[in-house]
């Protein structure tokens, strides 16, 4: 099936669109090279679970194996459908690239959905919330002039840090919602928000660079299914920073309530010609 998207589209529909095929995103999509990796990996996640619909996502992952072309081709397989997980994976490729040159490759775990509360004697954690003001407490990060795919968002940084401003700390925190999808966060919504904060170690550096994704990977938790409000209050902390450029990070979300709703995983690379900040400093 083809589905082609022109100009700027709303989230929401972009979510909504997605099928094996053919897919066309705007100009407004692009991340720091190609499209943006969250929605990149939200599209094909859409795209596996069209395969598995009763079926509820646990994880997915995707490498970044080259800048996203705004025309794509995507295709799914699936590996494995088994009582308990099925397992897929997804991949997007230009449209005139060459047999095997993707630009994208996933892969996702999906269960069994189970409905109620589960027994009260499995073990069981949730990162707690920061705290945190109301989000219009909360100053207005314009991060647009970064990437364009940013002026679907809407930023309200909490604490001190902002991106190039030399903090202490390689970690950001801040109120994220989409500004044209009004709808609470569900599990590919988690996807793309959970990738729209800048770099963490943007935190500690004082000039702009770039820090593209290679990998992401998102875990949806349960307390997800709870979320009635568009906003969700996102944190990124740079986990491993090396002197190469090479970094990895923790990106957990939370609803206004304190709920945690899932958490995901970057490894990035810093733009080479950048004097790479320490995350201790």
């Amino acid at each position: 099936m083809t589905t082609r998207q022109r100009g700027s589209v709303p989230i929401g529909q972009l979510l909504l669109a997605p099928r094996s095929g053919e897919l066309q995103f705007g100009a407004d999509t692009i991340g720091f090279a190609g499209v943006h990796g969250g929605l990149t990996t939200a599209v094909l996640t859409a795209s596996m679970q069209e395969r598995v619909p009763d079926r509820r996502l646990q994880s997915v992952s995707a490498d970044f194996l080259r800048p996203t072309p705004v025309t794509v081709n995507t295709n799914v397989e699936l590996i494995r459908d088994g009582r308990s997980a099925s397992f897929l994976n997804a991949t997007a490729a230009g449209v005139d690239a060459a047999a095997g040159q993707h630009a994208v490759r996933a892969s996702a775990v999906f269960s069994a959905a189970r409905d109620g509360d589960p027994p009260a004697d499995l073990p069981h954690h949730a990162e707690p919330a920061p705290a945190a003001p109301p989000p219009r407490q909360c100053e207005l990060v314009d991060l647009a002039t970064l990437v364009p795919f940013a002026r679907h968002t809407e930023i309200r940084a909490v604490g001190p840090n902002r991106p190039f401003s030399g903090a202490a700390d390689a970690e950001l925190l801040a109120w994220i919602r989409f500004t044209d999808d009004d709808r609470s966060p569900d599990e590919l919504r988690l996807i793309v928000l959970l990738d729209s904060l800048a770099p963490s170690v943007f935190a500690t550096a004082t000039r702009p660079t770039i820090a593209p994704s290679v990998r992401l990977t998102v875990h949806p938790s349960a307390g997800l299914r709870t979320a009635t409000e568009p906003w969700l209050l996102v944190r990124a902390t740079a986990r491993q920073v090396s002197s190469d450029g090479w970094f990895t990070e923790q990106i957990d979300g939370w609803t206004p309530q304190g709920v945690h709703v899932g958490v995901g995983y970057q490894l990035r690379l810093l733009s080479v010609d950048h004097v790479m900040p320490r995350a201790d400093q």
